[in-house]
């Protein structure tokens, strides 16, 4: 049986001071195991970096 890929999400926002119905963000995905961690979190960051 193949094994299926594990993927953590992560929601960036533009401006956490606002109300959150007029917040606007995006949504990363980062492959790898364990869901929210900090080497997840540093993909995460790096991905947005580069946007």
């Amino acid at each position: 049986m193949a094994r299926r890929k594990t993927v953590t999400h992560f929601v960036a926002v533009s401006d956490i001071n606002q109300p959150a119905d007029e917040q606007e963000g995006i949504l990363i995905e980062v492959e790898g195991k364990e869901g929210d961690t900090p080497q997840n979190r540093t993909k995460a960051l790096e991905i947005l970096q580069q946007m």
